[in-house]
């Protein structure tokens, strides 16, 4: 009961090295120490600069006043200690994982007014409303959520989050606000700071694997999509790539989220992908992301052995796009593994939650063909259609064009401007035609180049 009448702390340096911290009420009354381990690693544990500074030879040995948002947490968490049902409910909360919120109002209303916070049975009543956490496979539940834990969460977040985001516990409020009585998924975007991964389930018989195009800052939830743009850097769909990095920054506001219409930041990728990028969006049901490969990416939401399904990768060919880190890594379970892991904890990846998997039914050749080896093959292919019509000139063009090529380039369009030049004037026409079959009974006098796919 002490903590939550807490006013002033002081510091007194007792040591070189060690400092004793003691605490007082109003007018400096009840003075009491408080264990220097418990105000370093419990109390203000995520506060290191107002630490240093209560540490500091100016404030040494004078009573401070602490900032507004750390005293309230002091004052909640000795609420937390003094109400058994309240303590019950931090103790549930502390060891799950949790992805699934609800903001409860008392009357049970959608049209949200002015409501209060309350965090008892006995305090709900007009006009308040409650928060509610269950996790992913919704078997374990707290029904009212502990103030101190909220308010803990959203200052966990203002601390840690990148300059260029709201704060993270505010956009998912706000989803809840909006969805009220209606239970609403935690956004996947979480960053992992200790990303040293460099040589996980690498040896020299793996190809290099592409450098990721957007990695993400510091304490950014993008992982949606910066796991994306670097999806379509690597398919050379520069359009989309451009595309999703100017919308990110509204991807990571609830409010601008709204303002589309959409829930979620994956549902916002696939509205932007299908409008400007022209994807089909499908919903992969019972994924299996070992098996199941694609040239498309594939958004995948992963769900780990601690039941989080707080991260989200991407998937193209045999590549793992983590925003987290610097390089794709090969898609393996060991890898998968590392994706699903914290920096607090090993976890091992179980399933695929969601899964999105974007499909372009009018893609250009450099996004079909993009791998170096394929795209020399291909420009081969022209240089020996050419060299048995008895075009020595075109074949010397297209085997300069081969030498000079630029990975990432429309080869297709680069290779039907060199045939339409002068002397050439080959034109071209796309045949709408789709069966091999067909095509080969026709017996055409023109040369055909034909992409064939699996």
């Amino acid at each position: 009961m002490w903590l939550t009448d807490i006013k002033y702390i002081m510091c007194k340096q007792k040591n070189k090295m060690e400092f004793t911290f003691y605490g007082c009420h109003d007018e400096f009354k009840n003075v009491q120490e408080i264990y220097s381990k418990y105000i370093q690693e419990t109390l203000l544990v995520n506060e290191r600069e107002l630490l240093d500074q209560l540490c500091s030879k100016e404030f040494l040995n004078k009573w401070c006043n602490l900032p507004t948002s750390v005293l309230r947490l002091i004052h909640l968490r000795g609420d937390i200690f003094s109400n058994e049902d309240k303590f019950i409910s931090f103790d549930t909360l502390e060891q799950h994982e949790w992805s699934y919120m609800k903001f409860s109002t008392f009357d049970g209303k959608r049209e949200i007014g002015h409501y209060s916070l309350v965090d008892t049975e006995e305090a709900l009543e007009a006009n308040t409303f409650h928060i509610s956490l269950t996790d992913s496979n919704k078997q374990h539940f707290v029904r009212f959520v502990p103030k101190y834990y909220i308010y803990r969460w959203h200052r966990f977040c203002d601390l840690y989050k990148s300059s260029n985001q709201e704060n993270e516990f505010s956009n998912l409020f706000i989803k809840a606000k909006r969805y009220a009585n209606h239970w609403v998924c935690l956004d996947a975007g979480c960053f992992r700071y200790l990303s040293n991964i460099i040589n996980i389930a690498r040896n020299r018989n793996v190809p290099k694997c592409p450098l990721i195009y957007r990695v993400q800052s510091v304490g950014e939830s993008s992982c949606v999509f910066s796991s994306l743009i670097s999806a379509m850097h690597y398919i050379n769909d520069h359009q989309s790539r451009d595309l999703l990095m100017d919308k990110l920054p509204n991807s990571l506001s609830a409010t601008c989220l709204a303002a589309e219409e959409c829930i979620n930041r994956e549902s916002y990728a696939a509205v932007l992908l299908n409008k400007h990028g022209k994807y089909q969006s499908l919903n992969m049901k019972n994924f299996n992301i070992l098996s199941d490969h694609s040239i498309w990416p594939t958004l995948c939401i992963l769900k780990g052995s601690d039941g989080s399904i707080a991260h989200l990768i991407t998937v193209v060919d045999n590549f793992i796009f983590d925003s987290s880190v610097g390089r794709a890594m090969e898609l393996t379970r060991q890898n998968l593994d590392w994706c699903c892991g914290s920096d607090y904890q090993d976890v091992h990846f179980v399933c695929i939650e969601k899964a999105y998997r974007f499909i372009n039914t009018n893609a250009s050749t450099q996004i079909l063909i993009r791998k170096k080896k394929d795209i020399c093959k291909s420009i081969k292919s022209f240089i020996k259609l050419f060299y048995f019509l008895q075009e020595p000139e075109v074949c010397l063009k297209l085997e300069k064009y081969l030498e000079n090529i630029s990975m990432g380039e429309d080869f297709m369009t680069a290779i039907l401007n060199i045939l339409f030049r002068k002397p050439h004037l080959y034109l071209s026409r796309k045949i709408k035609e789709k069966n091999l079959n067909v095509l080969l009974n026709k017996k055409s006098q023109h040369p055909m180049v034909l992409l064939l796919t699996n």
